[in-house]
């Protein structure tokens, strides 16, 4: 295949899943990695291809291999067999590879193999090679009114979902794509809260608490979330959002989104709804003394 010419430049990283998720390159203990943009915000670097070598146009640093088989960024260069074919970055004439960073929700990119870690096939695309279709899935998340979003999660925070991600079962193969969610509204009391769901009420999830399970989710390709238990996800009258029943005519609600690391639906928010006994439900829509949240996916 033929390469683009000598210089390009791009920003964006598709990572190959069943939901064909963009995320994000940034710059972490001078180690390339793979996260949300949410992860990195103003810290997303840019690169390009120049005889052979890929540069941080950010910072000029010129990027290396490591003994491992990881990308690092350095003064000098010692590798120049990078090129970029059909719009993909290739090292050596081969795709990369993103190995899951322990006690953390990023992916290390490199050469692989993955060792004992999760592996994820990953391709690098040129900004002068994403379609229309493609841009149109890197929309800027806009925060409601009525809500402050956070800057950053706190690694504490991301390593007690990993934990609790951790002890669940891998009954449907599903829990190296799992997310969980968590309530932000800063300066309320829904700064930061799990989404969790109580055995005796699968119809509704609540924000908060410590009642019942963390709820995680998974994304799927047609647009409908299912949980842990790989038990779909429905939005109920009300906008009330909980599992799938097992009677009645209910199917997964299609519609939902990751967008700046938020998760969506319809592109909109939700609200977190006070019920007769004090608990807080999520619903999409809007509720007598209800609270807006914007919903942060924590992979």
């Amino acid at each position: 295949m033929a390469g683009l010419a000598s210089a390009d430049a791009f920003k964006f990283l598709q990572a190959h899943t069943d939901t064909s998720v963009f995320a994000a390159i940034g710059i972490e203990d001078s180690s390339l990695v793979l996260g949300t943009e949410a992860d990195f915000h103003s810290h997303l670097s840019d690169f390009e291809v120049e005889n052979g070598e890929l540069i941080d146009t950010s910072n000029n640093l010129k990027i290396n291999v490591d003994a491992h088989g990881f990308l690092f960024e350095s003064h000098e260069s010692s590798n120049n067999n990078f090129s970029i074919e059909s719009g993909s970055l290739l090292l050596e004439g081969e795709p990369l590879l993103a190995c899951k960073s322990p006690n953390s929700n990023k992916f290390r990119i490199g050469t692989g193999p993955c060792a004992l870690s999760e592996e994820l096939d990953i391709k690098l695309t040129s900004s002068s090679h994403i379609s229309a279709s493609s841009a149109s899935k890197r929309e800027a998340f806009t925060v409601p009114s009525g809500v402050k979003d956070v800057a950053t999660i706190s690694s504490d925070i991301k390593l007690e979902f990993q934990q609790a991600k951790n002890t669940i079962g891998d009954f449907f193969n599903l829990n190296a794509k799992l997310f969980g969610a968590l309530a932000i509204n800063v300066g309320t009391k829904f700064n930061q809260m799990p989404i969790r769901k109580h055995a005796s009420s699968s119809k509704t999830f609540f924000v908060g608490g410590d009642e019942g399970e963390r709820v995680f989710f998974y994304l799927k390709s047609d647009s409908t979330l299912v949980d842990q238990f790989n038990k779909g996800i429905h939005i109920f009258p009300g906008g009330f959002v909980g599992n799938v029943q097992p009677e009645g005519n209910t199917d997964p609600t299609p519609g939902w989104k990751i967008i700046d690391g938020h998760l969506t639906l319809n592109e909109k928010s939700f609200f977190a709804c006070e019920t007769d006994d004090g608990d807080q439900v999520l619903s999409s829509e809007y509720c007598n003394y209800g609270t807006p949240v914007v919903l942060y996916a924590i992979f």
